[in-house]
């Protein structure tokens, strides 16, 4: 082959891959986007009834720098009518309310330009979605306002609600005035800015240092302001009076002026000195309720704070700061029961004889006479739910064979409620029927399906015990412990309510089995649940609906176990704090904030009637707020808007209300007195006034891990006059049509940027807040969650790995042309051929101890001129064997490894994912066979083209030097020999990548089917294994380095001898430098385009589609 046309492959391979390594590089950016995000506050200025004044709210949208350059989308859905304004800087939607017949309007009106406005369709789903069998509001609409990220960097919107039925209501005009001071209605005034700094206004008169504030002026006294609200100020003067001052910029105060004998507050800052406008004498100065000094001279009192702090100026004592900051409540901690309290003691069956779970034998006269009370709720509770489908008469007549796996146990807890209650005989010996028959369903198409049927059987094997025979309770024991034993394996289950749920099946099993094990294992599962996965103060990481199921399904045997002296699950703080985080937290007709996959569930409610009547004792007042909460839910149906929109009605009575609300007489329902607005650890708001027809808006921006998560981080809901006029699409059920719609952004109320949606599921939490009677504000980050979670600012070992792969292929170029121009002298040349000398023929297995323990005189060995092609050959398949066999070995490993895991995990799996395990057998096989082939043909290829790439320059520059050439047989084996010294490098390799890679990798796959609920979660876990792999390959080199300066040693001593001097030690070394960096540059772009195709499948895949 001729010297150019080598030059010019060589200059093709390196074009190629220089070209593919560039194409990777840009296409990464496009599709590991950085787009940023933003900051969303929220201000409240809330009713004034004394003055007439009506509630609204003001959202300040910051975009992040990054995301400045696109246009943004702001998201707003409704189930109500849209009305666009002629310019088009405003819309109006207006939709009935709940709680009356009254129309109910919200107009929203954008302070920056908006581009351009379209009304698009949405769904909302306040219900799981069923087939021609849903509300009215399932479709709905919802506006995208387009705005330009780099001309409006801020944008404000005012929020406007009113009830149209009460004419004396209007929309509030918004004046812009001079600097882009906007007046809001008569009495308000807003301004804000990207930077702080000081801005004169005219008209009014104001003078201010800082980013933003709003103030209302006095009612009575216009010359005066009856509240400030500052954010990043260190003055503010209205008309001739200076109401703040401070040298030190703050973080933000408000400050209220609406007492004429105290002014309150609330500083967010550190070690400030502030100077604040007191119009009377003061008596004292209140900083986080201790006095400190003040000096007080011309209107002005100065005190100093060293932390965020509310604040009172008094005239006189009794008074108090009504201003909080929730946020910097002192961090939650927790702290998780000791085993030594919850271990159960099986003492306590000493003496027990059944029924004791629910009930003893004292207690049933009790329960029947209550149900036979026509006076208490009991009674219309057991008539309702008796007669409801299916019917008594029907269950008696059908077989348990009739019924599906998702039936059998309704039917036995009617059947074992009308024995308790009216000793019906036919209703025993039916029961004993399900009992006995309840071995004659093997499979389940869930846990949860299995859980719930397992505490129905528990359940009704404890209350009609006394009633079988000796050969039938033993028959019934052994069938109900074969039947729980499957929900003893809690690793296999989704490690979120479906453990739970499980929990308290096994639990009822070992109450009545008497089995401590099963009773444990449920304490310590439900524990966890509680305390490791759900935020500190309470709240849920995957939502109301299935928090409120998981409490609902564990009550009974929390219940059992409390009754026999067990762990008391309701004097357990974390419980309580779940409690009353639900029942302070809830909407102003009981209706949850529809954040994670969240439904209307009045399972919500039902879980909090049945736990107040265990808190009663202990905790009066907290039960009864949650029989208020309870009757307010049931108080829905009485609304005209139940008939049409039935999801606000309460939950039918149930075979828990009945024999769990196990009081004497039904609770007296109490309100909250207060409700706490923002919750730290759970990173929600929930800004409200007043009750059923107040103002309440719900706000999420969390900072945690979440189980069903949707990517609707800053998004917001808005419920004014019983109306719902902001609304998130809810939750369609688990892979049901709109699931995807209903976990992705723009079916929140949040923002797109650039056309994206948010890429990850946590954002940086609350950032600041104040809340107060009049005016309240919070503020979420989410600066970062329209960042994928591929892209450079997180996992730059991808892009370095591209940057590399460019520095080796500069370095490869440069080596090769420098070898190329280099020219010798004939002389030199002539005095080093003589120098090198052949040694006598060796034999198989001299070589074989030569290439493992003597390279370089296996180097000379393969020099000699005589040495056969069958030695040759022999030399070449040592090295293969030793390389590629070591790949395949590993790789099975890893695959018996893994499948393993997969198998473990076949071992149960919802009927939802039959597909995937009926697939996978050929998968795996296709791995172990078929992978084995290809990975170990894989790395056969790469020694082969270390050999031809170190033969095509060997060559090329013997050609151009003494032209001649060395054949291709003693290349090979001068190019093999060196290469063997790639093994160390391997099974170093292999070691770390099983330890780490394939152990992630099994992490993972455990993970997927127990921990993980949405695609961008699957999504950041695998990417996590990848980016492992590729901080392996560094590790790999770095560790390995040593083997691969050898590697190239031996290859450069063995070409200078193989070229008698032509080529020196030194050049053959970068020619074996070429070689090796163009094999490891060719193993990184197959990852990276392995990478991209894994990225570019994610983000085609769907909940549904994952599902069905």
């Amino acid at each position: 082959m001729k010297i150019k046309t080598k030059s010019l492959i060589f200059t093709l391979i390196i074009l190629i891959l220089t070209l593919a390594n560039s194409f990777f590089l840009i296409f990464s950016f496009v599709l590991f986007p950085v787009k940023g995000g933003y900051t969303r506050q929220i201000l409240f200025v809330k009713p004034n009834d004394q003055m007439d004044q009506n509630g609204y709210f003001i959202i300040l949208d910051e975009l992040a720098p990054e995301s400045r350059k696109y246009n943004i989308d702001w998201l707003l859905h409704s189930r109500g009518d849209l009305i666009e304004s002629e310019d088009g800087q405003s819309v109006t939607y207006r939709t009935k309310s709940y709680t009356t017949e009254d129309e109910i309007s919200l107009n929203v009106e954008f302070l920056e330009k908006i581009d351009e406005i379209s009304e698009e369709h949405g769904v909302f789903c306040p219900e799981n979605y069923r087939e021609n069998d849903n509300y009215p509001d399932l479709h709905t609409s919802y506006v995208k306002a387009r705005y330009s990220g780099k001309e409006n960097p801020i944008m404000a919107t005012i929020l406007y609600p009113k009830n149209d039925s009460d004419v004396e209501q209007e929309f509030p005009t918004i004046l812009k005035l001079d600097n882009n001071l906007r007046q809001i209605g008569d009495s308000d005034f807003l301004f804000y800015q990207e930077i702080p700094n000081e801005e004169l206004f005219y008209e009014p008169d104001i003078q201010f240092h800082g980013r933003t504030f709003f103030i209302r002026k006095n009612q009575v006294d216009p010359g005066k302001l009856e509240f400030l609200y500052l954010q990043k100020a260190k003055e503010m003067r209205y008309k001739e009076i200076s109401y703040f001052s401070s040298k030190k910029e703050i973080e933000s105060i408000l400050c209220t002026y609406s007492n004429k004998s105290q002014i309150s507050g609330y500083i967010n800052g550190k070690k400030l000195e502030v100077s604040i406008y007191c119009p009377f004498n003061i008596n004292h100065v209140k900083v986080n309720d201790i006095s400190v000094p003040f000096n007080y001279s011309n209107s002005m009192v100065s005190f100093s704070i060293n932390k965020s702090s509310s604040f009172l100026i008094a005239k006189t004592s009794g008074s108090w700061a009504k201003e909080i900051n929730y946020l910097i409540d002192p961090e939650l901690f927790v702290k998780e029961p000791s085993e030594d309290r919850w271990r159960f003691d099986n003492h306590l069956f000493n003496e027990k004889n059944h029924p004791y779970i629910l009930f003893n034998s004292d207690e049933i006269t009790q329960i029947r006479n209550k149900i036979n009370n026509p006076d208490k709720p009991w009674h219309y509770w057991y008539e309702e739910y008796i007669e409801s489908d299916p019917t008594i008469p029907d269950i008696l007549k059908n077989p348990p064979t009739l019924y599906e796996d998702d039936q059998r146990y309704h039917n036995v807890y009617k059947l074992a409620m009308k024995f308790i209650i009216e000793k019906d005989n036919s209703c025993l010996s039916k029961l004993k029927t399900y009992l006995s028959d309840m071995d004659s369903i093997t499979h389940y198409s869930s846990d949860l399906r299995r859980a719930k049927n397992v505490q129905a059987y528990a359940i009704a094997y404890d209350i009609i015990y006394s009633n079988l025979t000796v050969a039938e309770q033993q028959e019934i024991y052994e069938k109900l412990y074969e039947h729980s034993v499957p929900l003893m394996r809690m690793d296999l289950y989704h490690r979120n309510n479906h453990r739970v749920v499980d929990a308290g099946a096994l639990g009822c099993a070992g109450l009545v089995l008497k089995n401590k094990k099963m009773i444990d294992l449920s304490i310590d599962t439900a524990l966890d649940y509680f305390y490791n996965q759900n935020p500190a103060d309470g709240g849920s990481f995957e939502g109301y609906s299935y928090i409120a199921f998981a409490i609902r399904e564990l009550s009974q045997f929390a219940i059992g176990l409390r009754k026999i002296g067990g762990f008391d699950f309701y004097q357990d703080n974390k419980f309580i704090a779940t409690l009353d985080y639900i029942g302070e937290t809830l909407g102003p007709i009981g209706m949850p904030g529809s954040f994670e996959d969240c439904t209307f569930d009045p399972r919500i409610q039902e879980s909090l009637i049945i736990a107040a009547a265990q808190v009663n004792e202990h905790h009066p007042e907290k039960a009864q707020n949650y029989q208020y909460i309870w009757e307010q839910r049931e108080k829905n149906a009485n609304y005209p808007s139940a008939s049409t929109y039935g999801y606000i009605k309460g939950e039918n009575p149930s075979f828990r209300r009945i024999l769990c609300y196990n009081v004497k007489d039904p609770i007296s329902p109490k309100p909250y007195t207060v409700r706490k607005e923002v919750w730290n650890a759970s990173s929600m708001a929930y800004l409200r006034h007043g009750g059923e027809n107040g103002l309440f808006m719900p706000f999420s921006c969390k900072n945690y891990d979440q189980n069903h998560p949707h990517q609707d981080e800053n998004s917001f809901e808005l419920w004014a006059f019983g109306s719902y006029l902001v609304n998130n699409p809810g939750y369609p059920g688990w892979g049901k049509p709109y699931h995807t719609w209903s976990q992705s952004t723009e079916g929140a109320n949040s923002l797109l940027i650039g056309g994206n949606e948010q890429l990850q599921v946590t954002a940086g939490g609350l950032q600041s807040s104040i809340s107060s009677p009049y005016f309240s504000t919070v503020t979420g980050d989410a600066t970062e969650i329209y960042n994928d979670a591929g892209a450079y600012i997180y996992v730059p070992e991808f892009y370095l790995l591209l940057l590399i792969n460019f520095i080796l292929l500069l370095m490869c170029s440069g080596f090769y042309y420098s070898l190329i121009r280099n020219s010798e002298e004939e002389e030199d040349i002539k005095k080093r051929l003589k120098e090198h000398e052949s040694e006598r023929d060796p034999s198989r297995r001299d070589l074989a101890q030569k290439i493992l323990f003597h390279p370089y005189q296996a180097q000379d060995a393969v020099l000699r001129d005589d040495l056969s092609g069958e030695k040759r050959l022999f030399i070449n398949r040592v090295v293969y064997l030793m390389i590629c066999g070591s790949i395949a070995t590993f790789f099975l490993i890893s695959c018996f490894d893994v499948n393993s895991t997969i198998v473990y995990h076949s071992q149960y799996h919802e009927d939802k994912y039959n597909l995937v395990f009926e697939v996978a057998p050929f998968i795996i096989f296709g791995f172990f066979t078929l992978g084995t082939v290809v990975i170990t043909y894989f790395f056969y290829s790469l020694v082969k083209l270390y050999s031809n790439l170190n033969e095509l320059v060997s060559n090329q520059l013997l050609n151009k030097r003494s032209n001649r050439s060395i054949g291709k047989s003693k290349i090979r084996n001068i190019s093999n020999i060196s290469f063997f010294w790639m093994f160390p490098v391997l099974l170093i390799a292999e070691i770390l990548i099983y330890i780490t890679t394939v152990q992630a990798l099994n992490s993972a796959i455990h993970g997927l089917w127990t921990e993980l609920n949405s695609i961008n979660d699957v999504y950041t876990l695998l990417v996590s294994v990848l980016i492992g792999l590729l901080r392996n390959f560094v590790i790999i080199l770095l560790i390995g380095s040593p083997f691969l300066i050898m590697l190239l040693k031996f290859f450069g001593y063995g070409i200078e001898k193989g070229s008698q001097g032509v080529i020196r030690k030194k050049e053959g070394i970068q020619i074996s430098f070429i070689g090796l960096s163009i094999i490891l540059i060719i193993i990184f772009l197959l990852f990276s385009l392995f990478y991209i195709i894994f990225k570019s499948i994610f983000s085609l895949i769907s909940i549904e589609l994952i599902v069905n």
